[in-house]
């Protein structure tokens, strides 16, 4: 990954959500919009690339 901190942060994560598999909660009421519910929590994700972009040795 290339880029600012914060582009290789964004570019990371779309990087994951796309090898990820994705379900969808259908609730039904009102048209409100589906839930997207990922195998591993979002906040994991987060919380380890900026860790390892906070640790990183250049």
């Amino acid at each position: 990954m290339t880029g600012t901190l914060y582009q290789q942060y964004q570019k990371s994560m779309i990087w994951l959500k796309s090898k990820l598999d994705v379900r969808y909660d259908i609730k039904g009421e009102g048209g409100k919009p589906r839930k997207e519910l990922c195998e591993i929590p979002e906040t994991a994700f987060k919380e380890t690339i900026i860790n390892s972009l906070a640790h990183r040795d250049y």
